[in-house]
């Protein structure tokens, strides 16, 4: 049986490529491919990283990922990986298809080293005979403009210029390309342009099937998932991120934030202003990543004159007017909790909820309730 895996670097459809595999899984098996979620309700296949950092006796990175995850102390974190590895045996036992799909958007991000890649590997190369992996990368000026949005969706109250300053190294795709091929070969390694004028029909998912092998015929095609915030919603966001935690310091849902991304997405109007970068910070970003990314077209794609097609250049809001929508949007989500069109706490949820003083920079964690 081969294995199919899907690197889903942050911010390059992987959300949409989950919920194709999941809404498909019956009709792909049909065809061959049996994609199998082993956690109810999440997308992404976090456990398999997991596992592979704990098969080297590393806790994954950060203290969100550790909160969010159990996995603080590594005695637990070791137990959890040794009892995924346990799951996948026996699900591979009674597996028939050809080719076994994964996909993953904390592969990327959780294995950062040779080591921690090739300890995901032998988990894989354990069970099937025939393992191979599919990488897609993004324009960087568009990639920080999604990933902003995506912080401030998960509780920081971050500013755009302060993200392009902390992943000004990391936005180089190159080294961690370079280790993929270290750890699993070039033969093995599939690395494709999430971009228009490199993807199949210009469309993400035709694209990923014909990477995998396996047709579209028939099979449902969901929405683009987790769209990105406007201008104003995410400085809406960022303000009430000062306050709001999304998660309690014990990793539960910190009831204050129910629904609130939610509301502020549904109440966005369609003409609102994008976000978008300065032409400093274009600047800024390419002039990090131009030489990184040639290597990479001369290496890997040296038909394309050049590895991105040029980014869209997005006009800058006017400041005061990105201020005003956004004080809009907060007073619309007011009007829609008083009005009741939004779900009030219980009292058990009040008791549990949290908010934090603002200053400083905030990931989405609650500090832990003074006792």
């Amino acid at each position: 049986m081969k294995a199919i895996v899907h690197i889903g670097a942050p911010k390059t459809g992987s959300s949409t490529i989950q919920e194709f595999l999941f809404n498909n899984a019956k009709p792909m098996a049909a065809q061959g491919f049996r994609f199998h979620r082993n956690v109810k309700g999440r997308g992404s296949q976090f456990e398999y990283p997991l596992a592979a950092l704990a098969s080297i006796d590393k806790l994954l990175p950060g203290v969100e990922e550790q909160t969010r995850y159990s996995s603080t102390d590594l005695a637990t974190h070791k137990a959890t990986g040794a009892a995924i590895e346990a799951e996948l045996a026996a699900n591979r036992a009674t597996w028939t298809e050809p080719v076994a799909l994964f996909s993953s958007e904390h592969i990327y991000p959780w294995l950062k080293s040779v080591n921690a890649m090739q300890a995901l590997d032998r988990i894989f190369t354990k069970h099937f005979d025939d393992v191979s992996y599919i990488l897609y990368i993004r324009n960087q000026e568009d990639l920080i403009v999604s990933e902003y949005s995506e912080i401030l969706k998960r509780g920081s109250n971050q500013r755009l210029q302060g993200l392009i300053d902390q992943r000004s190294i990391s936005l180089d795709h190159e080294p961690r390309i370079r280790m993929w091929v270290e750890a699993v070969g070039h033969e093995r390694f599939d690395l494709r342009l999430l971009d228009p004028t490199y993807l199949k029909d210009g469309d993400l998912l035709a694209d990923f099937a014909a990477a995998c092998g396996f047709s579209l015929d028939g099979l449902e095609i969901p929405p683009r998932i987790n769209e990105s915030l406007s201008a104003p919603a995410a400085e809406c966001l960022r303000s009430l991120n000062e306050r709001i935690p999304q998660l309690l310091h014990n990793a539960r849902p910190n009831p204050l934030r129910f629904g609130l991304v939610t509301q502020l997405m549904q109440l966005t109007p369609d003409d609102a202003p994008k976000l978008a970068l300065s032409s400093d910070q274009r600047t800024q970003i390419m002039s990090g990543v131009g030489e990184a990314n040639e290597r990479l077209r001369a290496d890997f794609f040296p038909d394309r004159p050049s590895l991105f097609s040029p980014s869209r250049e997005r006009p800058l809001p006017p400041r005061d007017e990105v201020l005003e929508q956004a004080m809009d949007l907060a007073t619309r989500v007011i009007i829609r909790l008083r009005m009741g069109r939004m779900a009030v706490l219980k009292e058990d949820q009040i008791t549990i909820a949290q908010q934090r003083a603002p200053g400083g920079i905030s990931n989405g964690i609650a500090g832990a309730p003074k006792k």
